[in-house]
């Protein structure tokens, strides 16, 4: 079996998505930066094991590419070309 993996690493998060457009993020979330919910939430400030990025999965947006960096998130919906961003 063949598994086919996205993984894009920051300074402080890290994101991965699947083909089927499902995002994982990782990491310190200080502010929020991991599209976890909220901000400043000491209980979320990290996870150290990949946690899926629900918003995406519940208004079924499949992410195609993902742009990152030390100060940015960015992903395009490859349905609509609709642009996000954490």
């Amino acid at each position: 079996m063949v598994i086919k993996i996205n993984l894009i690493l920051q300074k402080c998060a890290n994101i991965h998505y699947t083909d089927d457009g499902d995002v994982y993020t990782w990491g310190w979330s200080i502010y929020g930066q991991l599209g976890l919910g909220k901000e400043r939430d000491d209980s979320i400030d990290k996870r150290s094991t990949p946690t899926l990025v629900s918003y995406f999965r519940e208004n079924s947006v499949k992410i195609k590419v993902i742009s990152a960096g030390g100060g940015h998130s960015a992903f395009i919906d490859g349905a609509t070309n609709n642009l996000f961003s954490l």
